[in-house]
């Protein structure tokens, strides 16, 4: 009896060893997936990914280290991990590092300098956090972050920024000038227009005011001088005193007449030799008596006749020049 009694003692101890046994074994396999999917992830990922034991040593560094950091990877592993960290970075690397190998399962994000193999540096976000494959040992894993060209690109944009800037402050100031300019040409335009009507003004003034005088002239001339010369011409006087008479009668009435002006007008343009002979036409007056009025030559009397015909417009017409002057005077 005793005998049967401890082969069934022994026979539990069997099947809970085996249970044990297919419990590791599906823990082991769990864990290994758990490593190889880590693995496949850090292998395809842009960023750096290393993991390291707990004495600091790398013992894995996926590819991109190679392609961002230009190291072999087997000339970096079995390295302390902070030997590619800044010198002036360290410190903070190993603060954080001490807090992961003792209490901590993640520590916050922060910004350090990783050294290339040619001795430059990058700047890289470096996050650490505790890995357990269900080994004995943990590992401290460190993603970092390529933020180089992140830089490059913000600094680039904020060059960028900075000359859209001045441009726009360029264009605001061209803006300004513009209108500044648009609104002293107003100002002229309207001080030119008002100029320009007080021109108009004083030009109509003065118009009428030479009218004025000319009919004031003209008036004082009718009612005081040539009374008194009418009056001596009739009044017993030898041929060559009354023909000097009849010559200042006819030319004070040209002065008060409006026909030497329309004869002056842009119409007909005679000159003032041309003008006098036109009076003289217009008071009946022959070419001979022309002549001597102006002690001219007979000759000269008639082509001036000639002129005038061709400048009123009846040169070669069948239009009595007297009768025509007279229509114009009217």
């Amino acid at each position: 009896m005793p005998a049967i009694a401890n082969y069934q003692k022994l026979e539990k101890k069997v099947s809970a060893l085996e249970k044990e046994i297919g419990r590791l074994k599906q823990a082991a396999l769990s864990l290994n997936t758990s490593e190889e999917l880590f693995k496949k992830f850090a292998h395809v990922s842009n960023d750096i990914v290393h993991l390291s034991n707990q004495t600091g040593n790398l013992v894995y560094a996926n590819p991109a280290t190679q392609r961002l950091l230009g190291y072999q990877l087997k000339a970096i592993l079995d390295t302390p991990a902070e030997s590619l960290v800044h010198p002036d970075d360290r410190p903070s690397f190993r603060a954080d590092w001490k807090l992961l190998t003792r209490k901590a399962t993640q520590v916050p994000t922060r910004e350090i300098r990783l050294r290339r193999h040619d001795g430059t540096y990058i700047n890289v976000l470096v996050n650490g956090i505790v890995m357990d494959f269900g080994y004995r040992d943990k590992y401290i894993g460190s993603i970092f972050r390529n933020t180089t060209i992140f830089k490059k690109s913000a600094r680039a944009l904020l060059q960028t920024n900075y000359k859209l800037q001045q441009e726009i402050e360029e264009r605001m100031l061209i803006e300004e000038k513009l209108l500044k300019s648009r609104r002293e040409l107003r100002r002229k335009a309207a001080y030119l227009e008002e100029t320009n009507t007080a021109l108009n003004v004083l030009l109509k003034k003065r118009e009428n005011d030479k009218i004025a005088l000319e009919e004031q002239v003209a008036a004082n001339i009718k009612e005081l001088v040539l009374p008194a010369l009418e009056k001596l011409n009739r009044s017993r006087l030898g041929a060559g005193q009354k023909a000097l008479v009849d010559i200042a009668l006819l030319n004070l009435q040209e002065v008060t007449s409006k026909f030497s002006l329309k004869m002056t007008s842009q119409y007909f343009s005679l000159s003032p030799a041309e003008i006098k002979v036109a009076n003289f036409i217009l008071h009946g007056k022959s070419t001979k008596e022309i002549a001597d009025f102006l002690n001219i030559g007979v000759q000269t009397a008639k082509n001036h006749r000639l002129r005038i015909r061709e400048k009123v417009g009846i040169k070669n017409k069948k239009v009595n020049l007297r009768a025509y002057l007279a229509s114009i005077s009217l």
